[in-house]
This record gives structure tokens, C-alpha cells and sequence, in this order.
């Protein structure tokens, strides 16, 4: 359930999370009904339907980053804790000093995808909310569809396009600049 986003389509993904946030008929709502607590308008309501969007999201990227860092945890040696131990490093410390810096360079990289996707969700808006309600859903990605495809201003949906692409570099550059002396020794 956890990596089953990643092997499917964004769009039965986001299909998955109309069915769990559909103000009407969607499972969430009635669990809180039955539950005696109100229903949330997810889709009238431009803060829920922000958040619905958000955890939709947050479900299809956290296998992907569970991997990532599974597949770091597994490359720290075992005899890194153990002399950590005969040290006489209790787990708080050995977590500090040792798994954390270890992992860094899975959490730099995720960073780094995690945001790029950020940048170029659409499937998951356009299925769930359309942008709506309002524009309250909304982003770059959904500005540059509705331009290119909706109005045709095929240009400034492209210029759109550039947009988001020297946001990205900017980004990726900055904490590339940022980390490249973190994993040096000395």
C-alpha cells in the first residue's frame, strides 16, 4: 500500500484520492460522519482542497523516499554501532553521530527529486481539483496547461515551462553549492 503510488499511473493515483476526499461519497467524510465528528469540504473549500492535495502527494512519494533511505540505512556498516557501543555511545548518540551523517547523501538526493517533483505535480491537481476551487489548487504546472491548451497562449505557457526549469536549476544548484564539501574528509 505504502509503494503502491509509485507503480501506478499519477492519474489512478489521484483517482484513489478522489475516492478518499470526495466531499459527497468519499470515504474520509463518511469515516468522520459515522464518527460523529463534521464532514471537511474537500473540494469547496480552498484550504482542504490544498490539503487533500498535499497528503495525496505526501502518499505518493513516501515509498519512493522509504526505498531511498532503506537502500542508505542498509549501506552503514554494522561495525560503525558496534565500536560506537564499546565507546560507550548510548542509541541517541549513535543515531547523532552516525546514522545520521551516513544517510546524508539519500537525504540530499531526495531533497533535491522530492522537489523537482514538486515542480512539476499536475496529474494529482488536474484529477482532484482541476486548480480549483478558485485557483486555490493551482500552481505553475496547471497555469502553464491552462495557458498553452485552455487559451492558447502557447508561448507564455512556454515561458512558463522556462520558468519552472530555472527555478529548479536554481534550486538544485544552491544546494548542490551548499553540500559539496559536506561528504570530503579533512
Amino acid at each position: 500500500m505504502i509503494y503502491l503510488p509509485m507503480v501506478i499511473s499519477g492519474v489512478a493515483t489521484a483517482l484513489i484520492g478522489v475516492l478518499l476526499f470526495d466531499e459527497a461519497t468519499g470515504i474520509i467524510n463518511k469515516l468522520l460522519g459515522a464518527g460523529g465528528a463534521g464532514t471537511v469540504p474537500w473540494q469547496s473549500n480552498g484550504t482542504a482542497a490544498f490539503a487533500s492535495i498535499i497528503l495525496v502527494t505526501l502518499w505518493i512519494r513516501v515509498g519512493f523516499n522509504m526505498v531511498i533511505y532503506l537502500a542508505g540505512l542498509q549501506g552503514i556498516s554494522p561495525e560503525l554501532y558496534e565500536a560506537a557501543r564499546l565507546e560507550g555511545a548510548n542509541s541517541w548518540q549513535q543515531f547523532r553521530h552516525i546514522t545520521v551523517p551516513l544517510v546524508g547523501p539519500s537525504t540530499f538526493f531526495l531533497l533535491i527529486m522530492d522537489v523537482i517533483y514538486s515542480f512539476q505535480v499536475f496529474d494529482t491537481i488536474f484529477v482532484m481539483t482541476g486548480g480549483g476551487p478558485g485557483r486555490s489548487t493551482s500552481v505553475l504546472v496547471t497555469y502553464a496547461y491552462e495557458n498553452g491548451f485552455v487559451t492558447r497562449d502557447q508561448s507564455y505557457a512556454a515561458a512558463i515551462g522556462i520558468v519552472i526549469f530555472l527555478l529548479t536549476l536554481i534550486f538544485t544548484a544552491v544546494q548542490w553549492y551548499g553540500n559539496r564539501s559536506r561528504d570530503t574528509a579533512g
